[in-house]
């Protein structure tokens, strides 16, 4: 079973919340980047891009934080660990 890159989006979207890692989609150029902006982790993805290239940079940046204590389902612990 596939699933959509949206529905992952939209879980990523809800584990950064509870992480405190805020979420902007903005346009810039890029597909993803992290900054710190008052003392807080914030992640712009262009909305512009389609959504797997979204979710492709938006891993990629969640792959900085440890997410060890955390529970994740299985197909975001296996985006954000390295696989899919």
């Amino acid at each position: 079973m596939t699933v959509e890159p949206e529905a992952l989006l939209a879980e990523l979207a809800e584990i950064m919340d509870a992480r405190g890692i805020e979420l902007r989609w903005e346009r810039f150029g890029g597909d993803a980047a992290t900054c710190t902006m008052r003392g807080r982790q914030v992640v712009f993805v262009d909305p512009e891009l389609s959504a797997s290239r979204q979710l492709e940079g938006l891993a990629r940046e969640l792959k900085r934080w440890d997410w060890q204590d955390i529970y994740l389902k299985p197909r975001l612990r296996l985006l954000l660990e390295g696989g899919m």
